[in-house]
């Protein structure tokens, strides 16, 4: 029913591939989910000063556009904002996508996030 992983090229997390998948799982019904879910996906983020960090996040697609979700392991989820995907396919994102983002302490709260933040995005 659903795509979890584009390529699995690194090992995940103990647990964060399942806590995603239930997430999506629990929530199928959300307008969000059913509309816009594309994938769960492994991310490698340069964090300057402190090296590379690798994570899952949970993709949406609209087209062109795409927006990921994340959780910080301790219960609160983050919605990054709406970006067209580069010419390979992908979301294009650095650190600063990560900052000053949206969260919510429920998967349901950062899921309305993501349909907030697609009424402002180009295109919308």
């Amino acid at each position: 029913m659903f795509r979890w992983f584009r390529r699995r090229s690194e090992p995940q997390p103990p647990g964060e591939l399942q806590r995603y998948k239930k997430a999506v799982e629990d929530h199928q019904s959300h307008p969000v989910v059913r509309r816009w879910f594309h994938q769960i996906t492994p991310c490698k983020l340069a964090i300057p000063g402190s090296g590379v960090a690798e994570f899952m996040m949970i993709e949406f697609r609209d087209g062109r556009l795409g927006a990921m979700v994340w959780s910080d392991g301790d219960g609160n989820w983050g919605a990054g904002g709406w970006l067209p995907l580069s010419a390979d396919d992908l979301l294009p994102i650095d650190v600063g996508y990560l900052q000053d983002a949206p969260a919510s302490p429920t998967f349901a709260g950062v899921l309305d996030a993501v349909s907030a933040r697609r009424r402002e995005a180009p295109g919308a």
